[in-house]
């Protein structure tokens, strides 16, 4: 039964590995990624969303973003959906632990993060 699990979760994790590489090289998180990503890039050089630089958009994430072109400056966009992806394991882990915080069952901490 463990050798079968430690299988299953090893094939899990390859799966996951591949699919993750394969959207980063061929393709993006969305349409308005090069949007946000501007806006980053807007932030990082000083100006201030909502006054200089006019969006419908919340600048959370855009604000994340924008210490990536204030440290390294214009960098390939696939480090930037690799970023990405790696913000949205962080939530997804986040929201895992404060669910098992909380005193809920594995399967439903898994399903809300």
């Amino acid at each position: 039964m463990i050798k079968t699990l430690k299988r299953s979760t090893i094939f899990f994790i390859i799966l996951i590995l591949t699919l993750i590489i394969y959207s980063i090289v061929l393709g993006s998180i969305s349409a308005d990624a090069p949007y946000y990503l501007s806006i980053a890039r807007d932030i990082s050089e000083g100006l201030v969303p909502f006054k200089d630089i006019h969006t419908w958009y919340a600048p959370v994430m855009m604000y994340i973003n924008a210490p990536i072109y204030y440290v390294f400056g214009n960098i390939n966009y696939f480090w930037f959906l690799g970023f990405q992806y790696f913000i949205t394991f962080l939530s997804a882990f986040v929201l895992y632990r404060i669910a098992k915080f909380n005193k809920i069952d594995n399967k439903t901490a898994l399903f809300f993060a």
